[in-house]
């Protein structure tokens, strides 16, 4: 629940807890410090992490109220009177549950960040596509020029320091992650769910949880966007007023979904119909970014959006979007070879979604740390669009024994290396020269980066060392 610090003096004895620290928590803890003058008392700031090599950074360090804990113990002797929870900490550990039933408060970054926010709010989530679709959205917003647009949340830019500068003028679009939305029910202008497949299972209890997390998104949404193609797509359309987010004949959606307006396609042209009005749109041949998947995503922001922005504004803002980084982004030549940096690909979906949106077979680089999943879906993929693949990391074994138990006709080679350095020179070395050359790594990249972003920038530097046309 969002908290009002004018409730209780009580704070400034005991205290704010900040439970992960990371972005989220660096975020909360800088919107605090900026807003403590106004409440008229000071409130010591107690950060922890649960990493045993973090340190507080510099901006930090001078403030006297100030407390950084690390390592083992992070999760013992609770004694602040609020605690954030950071994302990648469930919100029913042990520690919690015992503060809650002390008469603590137990908030977060997105809570506290829902419960201050003037302006309207644009949400977006699931399993794959959010960051590309919440920049989208962005983009369209920042086309219509009608209002200054800021894009957050789990796309790793925190809002809470913007909390003071916003209006009911501006316009707020969130990438929410299932851990962000494990304890809150947004109130948004619309909000999206994208396709659900298996992830974070290593954080939640199972499919049914993840499920039910990510539907949070939709509790308090004026209007709501799904996909009638996701699996779980009838666990999500409770209300008559969703709008979804659809690929077949209008006819077809009128017929067999009770909702008030659609998105569709017909042929590349792509169409708006909201009770009995119907604009035609622009067609997916003038896209930049190419692949079923961004079309997907354009419907989403065309269904998230359709009606309050103009016509025009849309096809700006989606036509000439040319993608985010590390997400099948073109990165050049080397050797005569073209490489494309997908680091994004953290789930066996999204490199499907990136290997099918090519034609012919691609050179692949896989492998990171696990999050629990099943790799046989990434196996499959493989073996139908990849003709070399090249792993490394904690997954690797598991991929090779996924793929090793698939018969097939022609298997691509598959080879095993030690670090992600030699598997950039290997993939690169022994893909022929007009080939193509993908980091799609179908699993986390925690075991020797900070995060997907870091791989994707070293996949730069390793490649950087050759020649690039």
């Amino acid at each position: 629940m969002p908290f009002d610090f004018s409730l209780s003096k009580d704070v400034s004895k005991k205290g704010i807890g900040i439970w992960g620290m990371g972005v989220s928590g660096l975020a909360v803890c800088s919107a605090l410090l900026r807003y403590l003058p106004d409440i008229g008392y000071r409130i010591p700031l107690f950060l922890r992490d649960r990493r045993a090599d973090a340190t507080l950074p510099q901006e930090l360090k001078n403030r006297p109220h100030v407390f950084f804990y690390t390592g083992e113990g992070w999760d013992k002797d609770v004694r602040e009177s609020v605690l954030f929870r950071s994302p990648g900490i469930r919100p029913d550990i042990l520690a919690f549950e015992q503060a809650k039933a002390m008469g603590k408060i137990l908030t977060s970054e997105m809570s506290w960040f829902f419960a201050k926010c003037p302006s309207p709010v644009y949400a977006i989530t699931g399993s794959d596509g959010k960051t590309t679709t919440s920049t989208m959205t962005a983009s369209v917003l920042s086309a219509w020029r009608q209002a200054h647009t800021y894009l957050g949340g789990n796309i790793g830019i925190s809002l809470l320091p913007m909390l003071d500068r916003l209006t009911v003028h501006d316009r707020v679009v969130l990438e929410l992650s299932s851990f962000q939305l494990w304890d809150i029910a947004p109130k948004t202008d619309a909000s999206a769910i994208l396709n659900i497949s298996e992830n974070h299972l290593d954080m939640h209890q199972d499919m049914a949880e993840y499920i039910e997390t990510k539907s949070h998104i939709l509790t308090h949404a004026k209007r709501r966007v799904l996909w009638d193609d996701c699996p779980h797509y009838l666990d999500f359309l409770r209300q008559e007023d969703t709008l979804c987010s659809f690929s077949h004949p209008l006819s077809y959606l009128q017929k067999t979904y009770p909702c008030h307006s659609f998105v569709w396609r017909a042929g590349e042209r792509l169409y708006y119909t909201e009770g009995r009005a119907t604009h035609t749109l622009f067609s997916t041949h003038d896209m930049y970014v190419g692949g079923m998947h961004n079309i997907k995503n354009a419907m989403t922001v065309i269904g998230l959006l359709g009606g309050v922005v103009t016509k025009e504004a849309l096809f700006r803002g989606i036509c000439h979007f040319r993608g985010v980084p590390h997400r099948m982004q073109y990165v050049g030549e080397f050797q005569g070879v073209r490489c494309y940096d997908s680091a994004i690909d953290t789930t066996p979906a999204r490199v499907h979604a990136t290997l099918s949106s090519f034609e012919g077979k691609s050179t692949v680089i896989c492998g990171g740390s696990d999050k629990g999943l099943s790799y046989d879906p990434l196996a499959k993929t493989l073996l139908e669009f990849a003709d070399l693949v090249v792993l490394s990391g904690a997954t690797a074994p598991k991929i090779l024994k996924a793929i090793a138990q698939f018969p097939a006709p022609q298997k691509p080679p598959v080879y095993h290396v030690e670090n992600f350095g030699e598997a950039v020179t290997y993939a690169l070395s022994h893909t022929p020269k007009g080939g193509r050359l993908i980091l799609s790594p179908g699993s986390a990249s925690f075991d020797q980066f900070a995060s997907y972003k870091q791989k994707g920038d070293a996949f730069l530097a390793y490649l950087a060392k050759y020649t690039k046309e």
